[in-house]
């Protein structure tokens, strides 16, 4: 079976890391070759070069551009992928316009609401927002990050049976992590600088703790001045640390106590996965499938989106535990768990499976 992986290009969260895990756990499965294809030579391309996937770049000069639609259904039949997995927005408006003209079979990961896709609106949001969904209800199967989404997909008459759950996946290390003891409690937030991400509830909430912190989050966004200007309102500018964006995460998840996800909105957080693999217990609220990576209080934290007094219980149970070393182990379970139900070979492994039932 030979499968082609279709994103825009320009994805620098989760799904990016979602994808070429992916490529690179179907390849060792018998039988089976994956690679990529995006539209834009930048951050997905990037990281799948790293990790020794092919990559196949057919650039568009502009999100409007339509040129690349001859190049992109030669490439799908004469390389004669058996399927077309899309990944994202713009890969899922590009394959519809090309549907009828391959011999593929097109199925799509969604990995977020697709309101939340366009979050600037406007009237070339709403255009982009209504191709999306077009493009969904024409593809042959969709596989959602979260079962989450499944209630606003129904919402615009996608039929359940067109719709499975799957899950997030990454690669885990079997390197154990040795954290010397030492001070501040240093606290982990990474994800982009958004209103979704609400980390201002974050800052909120540490303002009112009665222990000493360092906190750094991790990202880039359109709010980070708002973040440095509410932290100085604060008075806690010298405990924050808004770092921005950076390729290399790994660092700060090593030197992390504890890692922190206050959004309002998740699909299946890669980030949740990471803080496992690098045995940091986690705070995360009751959105998406935050819950399904966190399933229990042996594991981390779960509080309502936007209950901030709930944040600050559960951060100090957290740095109580750290004061009496306890929240390592905490973090070795959570890793334990994560490992055993979230990894790339077995995301693969349900792939295989899903693609072979689409073909039918």
């Amino acid at each position: 079976m030979k499968i082609l992986i279709v994103n825009a290009g320009n994805e620098t969260g989760g799904g990016r890391a979602h994808m070429v895990w992916l490529i690179g756990a179907l390849n060792k499965i018998p039988g089976i070759e994956a690679e990529l294809l995006v539209f834009e030579d930048s951050a997905v391309a990037k990281m799948a070069r790293e990790y020794q996937v092919k990559t196949t770049v057919i650039a568009q000069n502009s999100q409007l551009d339509l040129s690349v639609l001859k190049r992109y259904r030669n490439f799908v039949n004469d390389n004669h992928f058996d399927i077309v997995h899309t990944h994202g927005p713009r890969a899922n408006v590009l394959t519809r316009f090309i549907q009828h003209k391959i011999n593929a079979t097109w199925v799509v990961t969604v990995h977020s609401e697709p309101h939340v896709d366009f979050p600037k609106g406007g009237l070339k949001g709403k255009a982009f927002l209504k191709l999306n969904i077009n493009a969904l209800k024409k593809a042959k199967h969709l596989y959602l990050i979260t079962d989450y989404f499944r209630d606003e997909l129904h919402s615009y008459g996608i039929p359940d049976g067109d719709m499975t759950p799957i899950f997030n996946a990454i690669n885990f290390h079997d390197t154990p992590i040795d954290r010397p003891e030492h001070e501040p409690f240093n606290i982990l937030n990474v994800a982009r600088v958004t209103y979704v991400k609400n980390q201002a509830l974050l800052l909120k909430a540490l303002a009112q703790v009665d222990f000493d912190y360092k906190v750094t989050i991790l990202g880039d966004g359109p709010l980070e001045d708002d973040l440095k200007a509410l932290a100085k309102t604060l008075q806690i500018q010298d405990k924050v640390d808004v770092a921005g964006f950076t390729e290399n995460t790994q660092p700060y998840y090593d030197q992390a106590d504890l890692f922190v996800l206050p959004s309002t909105s998740e699909g299946f957080p890669t980030v949740l996965l990471e803080a496992a693999d690098a045995e940091l217990p986690a705070i995360a609220t009751k959105v998406g499938s935050d819950d399904v990576v966190i399933p229990n209080a042996d594991l981390g934290w779960i509080f309502p989106s936007d209950d901030q007094a709930a944040l600050v219980k559960a951060l100090a149970e957290a740095h109580g535990e750290f004061e009496a070393g306890t929240l390592v182990n905490r973090g070795k379970a959570f890793k334990n768990f994560a490992a055993s139900h979230f990894s790339a070979d077995n995301l693969a492994k349900t792939m295989v499976d899903l693609y072979q039932q689409a073909q039918k």
